[in-house]
């Protein structure tokens, strides 16, 4: 079995390439910086981009939601 990873880092410009970025998809994987509110709410429209672009295929991707960062918070 071959796994092959692309990685976009969040980059915006790679919203605009549905079709090539989704192609053969069988899962994902979206990380997001537990220090910072603004990556926990980019994860919904990403959500939305793969959802949309999935949306009547019978076979749909495993989507997985991981925090990072988790080092850098303090806990009470």
């Amino acid at each position: 079995m071959i796994i092959t990873l692309q990685d976009t880092a969040g980059m915006e410009r790679f919203h605009s390439l549905p079709t090539n970025l989704y192609r053969d998809v069988q899962g994902a994987v979206l990380v997001y910086d537990v220090t910072s509110f603004k990556s926990f709410k980019d994860l919904h429209q990403w959500m939305f981009d793969l959802q949309s672009y999935f949306e009547g295929i019978e076979e749909q991707p495993i989507l997985m939601v991981l925090g990072n960062k988790i080092d850098l918070v303090r806990f009470l």
